[in-house]
């Protein structure tokens, strides 16, 4: 057996995070809006970005935006989120429509290694991301209370399951369930005629573009195809659907903040400020543990003594590096 030896840590990593942490705490991160085109006008453009900024203000409590950037610091990547809610959580009878009035809030999304995003999408906010995944682990007493109607037998049969991966997905206690986004696309065939107009022309799905030469006798001067997407999302278990998640937005709304971005070899490398000093930490903490430890096996006492004349104080001798003997 060895005895214990001393392993300090000389935190010389916080320091750094928190000084870029303050720096974007109290940085401005307002949205403007300005008026280009299709009929837009600076008083529009007033009403939106007074819009966008009260969202942004509800979301000051939970600082979603300055969470994601703390974990983009640390580890090189962290993620917030943009949902609806209903306006009025408690509307009475009388209401009429306005109880169904929903309004965007942002949130930060806690444990950021848990959004798995689509490996394909290279845009720095991913909005290019075709699906991604947010998982959730829950007590299963509160999985019953939310969704009775599951089948909680398919979920002990998975979790009985031989595949080691699959057994994460539910234990005796918990629950998971995920978050299940992705992006699918209609095509429409849009042409400009000779006299100016614009005509959306049917198309079979996945047959090759060919556009016609005229329309009603009106050449086609131009063509092109347009990508129109849809969101769609849907909470699941490891077996089944347990809800919809409607999405009016073209994008999947979870959004990245990332730190240092490498292509290495064709794979993404995300990094911090940590990663980059791990190294540095670990020899402080040797160098300083090391010395500890040397000061601590010190011999206290000054003075060697030949063999023999210390055989009467053998005890005070084994001790003399320990205890301070007059």
């Amino acid at each position: 057996a060895q005895p214990p030896r001393p392993c300090l840590t000389i935190d010389r990593l916080s320091q750094p995070v928190r000084q870029v942490s303050n720096q974007i705490k109290t940085a401005n991160f307002a949205i403007d809006v300005t008026p280009e085109g299709h009929g837009a006008d600076d008083d529009t453009a007033e009403i939106y970005k007074g819009y966008l900024r009260r969202i942004q203000n509800q979301a000051r409590d939970e600082s979603p935006i300055e969470w994601a950037a703390d974990g983009a610091i640390e580890g090189g990547l962290g993620w917030f989120r943009l949902r609806t809610d209903y306006v009025d959580q408690n509307p009475e009878p009388d209401a009429g429509i306005e109880a169904f009035a929903q309004a965007p809030v942002l949130e930060r999304i806690s444990n950021s290694l848990s959004v798995y995003c689509d490996p394909s999408a290279n845009k720095p906010t991913r909005s290019d991301a075709q699906y991604m995944f947010v998982t959730e682990d829950i007590q299963r007493d509160e999985f019953k209370q939310r969704w009775p109607w599951a089948d909680t037998r398919g979920l002990d049969d998975f979790m009985s399951s031989g595949d080691p991966k699959m057994k994460s997905w539910v234990s005796q206690d918990i629950i998971r369930i995920a978050e299940y986004w992705r992006v699918t696309h209609t095509e429409e065939l849009l042409v400009a005629l000779a006299d100016g107009s614009i005509r959306e022309m049917p198309r079979k799905e996945g047959a090759r573009v060919k556009p016609p030469k005229d329309v009603d006798g009106l050449a086609v001067d131009a063509w092109r195809v347009v990508r129109r997407p849809t969101v769609e999302g849907w909470k699941i278990n490891a077996v089944e659907t347990l809800e919809e998640l409607p999405w009016v937005g073209s994008r999947i709304p979870l959004i990245p903040v990332l730190g240092e971005e490498l292509n290495v070899d064709g794979d993404i490398i995300l990094r911090g400020i940590i990663s980059e000093g791990m190294d540095a930490q670990r020899m402080v903490n040797y160098t300083y543990s090391g010395a500890m430890e040397t000061f601590a096996l010190a011999p206290k006492s000054p003075f060697v003594a030949a063999a023999g004349q210390v055989e009467q104080y053998k005890d005070i001798w084994q001790t003399a590096n320990t205890y301070n003997y007059s």
